[in-house]
């Protein structure tokens, strides 16, 4: 048999070598571009999405007339600010002047309707939070004293020097309320037996017996302002406009409760705020979708509730005289919010207050992606 030469071998490998290595599957293609996907090396759209989420932004906030802002807080502060007589009396005649001690706390007033502690609250600052608020519901209506005082536009000159002068006085006296029913209300003398506790004892003893003086600084200045300060400029719906002339008639009605005031003519005002509540009900049933309906007129039923109370008792306890001067507060303080609620709704705003940050990005890193709707269809 005949060999084959070395180069015809060769000749006859190559084209089986090609043929074999046409055989092989080709790489698939590399990817599109992502939509997502920015420069070479450079950020991605989603990095730029993520960047935008965490950036703080500035809150948007209603715009709201100086003069109402101006009015809200010293109206709020006036009227909060007259439960100090029952802690006053509360807090003297339980120490009778004498330092208090384990066998004989000293109580902070009796209120009706204070909101109790809730059994099993695991966060410590609200626990702390809500331990105040049930000790001196109203203490909060303090602080608008000193938000009042800054509020120099419009200038009232009367109210200003008034609001600033009790200010002085109600913002420690309000500091030092706190750190006592905290003190006193969680036991803290069996640490120190009772060192701060004397401190705080003292400053109280030489305050509250104040009150009755305090308080009388501010009715004049305070009626005389809500009596010249004119309609708010705020553009209101129906409801709203109920709202306002309710609180009217029970600003009226509320006033004759201070000390002085005249008893007389009371159950006719009060038949006044009944007729005001009945308009706002009608009022909101035509336009469900107004926040006064739902906010405004459930204070105002709790209001007439205490007014009627008090009248009736002939000469109302000072618990009574309280729970009116309270819920005047509160109506106050709902009907504000009803109204920035409004504006927010309506688009009314302007930038305002410190830039937001919703959320702590390490926290959202860790949390799973919300699902796209179509994903959820």
């Amino acid at each position: 048999m005949q060999r084959l030469r070395p180069h015809a071998l060769g000749l006859v490998l190559v084209p089986l070598l090609i043929g074999t290595s046409g055989c092989k599957e080709d790489p698939p293609p590399p990817p599109p571009p992502s939509a997502t996907a920015g420069p070479v090396g450079g950020p991605t759209l989603k990095d730029a999405e993520a960047k935008a989420q965490f950036t703080p932004r500035k809150s948007q906030v209603p715009r709201v007339d100086k003069d109402t802002m101006k009015r809200y807080r010293v109206e709020a502060c006036f009227f909060g600010a007259q439960g100090l007589r029952l802690l006053a009396d509360g807090y003297l005649t339980s120490t009778g002047g004498k330092m208090p001690t384990a066998d004989k706390l000293p109580s902070f007033g009796d209120y009706p309707n204070a909101q109790e502690p809730p059994e099993g609250q695991k966060n410590k600052l609200q626990r702390r939070a809500v331990s105040v608020a049930s000790s001196v519901p109203f203490i909060r209506y303090l602080r608008y004293c000193a938000i009042a005082k800054s509020l120099k536009d419009p200038s009232v000159e009367k109210l200003d020097e008034a609001i600033v002068a009790f200010d002085k006085y109600s913002t420690p006296l309000s500091q030092y309320l706190i750190q006592a029913t905290r003190y006193f209300g969680t036991k803290q003398f069996e640490k120190d037996e009772f060192k701060r506790g004397k401190f705080l004892h003292e400053k109280l003893n030489e305050a509250l017996p104040k009150v009755d003086e305090q308080l009388a600084t501010l009715v004049e200045p305070v009626n005389a302002y809500a009596a010249t300060a004119g309609e708010s400029p705020e553009k209101l719906d129906e409801p709203g406009t109920a709202a306002r002339e309710a609180i009217k008639k029970a600003r009226a009605l509320a006033i004759t409760f201070l000390p002085n005031g005249e008893a007389e003519g009371r159950q006719a005002l009060l038949d006044e705020v009944v007729a005001a509540q009945k308009a706002l009900t009608e009022a909101a049933e035509k336009d469900s979708k107004s926040p006064y309906g739902k906010a405004v007129s459930p204070k105002l039923e709790a209001f007439i509730t205490a007014a009627k109370a008090a009248i009736e008792a002939k000469e109302p306890s000072k618990q009574q005289t309280y729970s009116v001067m309270f819920a005047m507060a509160d109506l106050i303080e709902v009907n504000q919010r009803s109204l920035n609620q409004l504006l927010r709704n309506r688009g009314d705003v302007q930038p305002g207050g410190k830039p937001m940050r919703l959320l702590n990005p390490n926290i959202r890193q860790r949390m799973p992606a919300t699902p796209s709707p179509a994903a959820t269809q």
